[in-house]
């Protein structure tokens, strides 16, 4: 993956993974209002590397300012537009952390990373002694004077995936299924995926090219009038007489009664 051979080449403590575009979608059902989870990022570029400078989600903030020195907003582009892909990388012994101060880093989103990245701004004599030995068991840190973290943000081009998507919520879900719907043929290229996307051949029920049927799935096998329309069918379910589904993701061993 692009993503982990950057990580190593650029020797980084910490990678994370952005990305400008995300797939969002609302779950089927009534239409709720619900509010957009931002982040707020901060880069600093140098060269070709965005160090990360600064990430937290916009729930995380108990006030409606954020306070900042002012030398800083001079180096450091911020920015809400940037979506949190949820993949990083981190050093194992940054991992250790947890294990050291346990109470204190209770989520990785919330806790772990944004106190590594606030690491990158420390001076070795004011990082607390547990944290200095375990710091000091990496090779390059075992010098004081050559002490430094470095986190930064690898910031996907739309060119270099088919679909983006954090599935953290069902409107997501639902969304990414039918994302998938319209570039099966690019995801799936390969034979050895046929099976996942064949159809139904001993079935009397309508299948439309648009959706996809898992295998061992029985379609109203002796039966009529059931049709299936931009809808994704997992694996080994069993759809009655006079079904119609239409934008339908089913997840797997699902049994459908006739009529429905």
């Amino acid at each position: 993956m692009k993503f982990l051979d950057w990580h190593q080449a650029n020797n980084h403590r910490l990678s994370v993974l952005l990305s400008k575009t995300c797939v969002q979608g609302n779950a089927p059902g009534p239409k709720v209002k619900r509010k957009t989870e931002r982040d707020l990022i901060a880069l600093e570029s140098s060269g070709s590397i965005n160090r990360l400078a600064f990430m937290a989600g916009e729930t995380d903030f108990e006030d409606d300012f954020l306070a900042i020195h002012k030398n800083l907003l001079l180096k450091l582009n911020f920015t809400t537009k940037l979506n949190d892909c949820y993949v990083y990388v981190i050093d194992r012994i940054l991992i250790d952390l947890i294990n050291v101060i346990p109470n204190e880093f209770v989520s990785l989103k919330t806790d772990l990373l944004p106190f590594v990245i606030r690491l990158q701004h420390f001076k070795w004599s004011s990082i607390p002694p547990l944290i200095q030995a375990l710091l000091k068991k990496l090779p390059e840190l075992r010098n004081e004077d050559c002490f430094e973290i470095k986190c930064a943000a690898y910031v996907m081009n739309n060119d270099e995936f088919s679909i983006c998507a954090r599935l953290n919520s069902i409107g997501a879900y639902f969304e990414t299924n039918k994302q998938v719907l319209k570039s099966v043929s690019k995801l799936f290229p390969d034979p050895m995926f046929a099976p996942l996307i064949q159809s139904q051949s001993n079935t009397k029920a309508q299948i439309g090219a648009d959706s996809l049927v898992g295998q061992g799935t029985l379609c109203a096998v002796a039966g009529k009038k059931t049709q299936i329309k931009r809808s994704i069918i997992g694996r080994q379910c069993t759809i009655g007489e006079n079904c119609k589904l239409n934008n339908c993701v089913i997840m797997d061993h699902v049994r459908i009664a006739d009529g429905w």
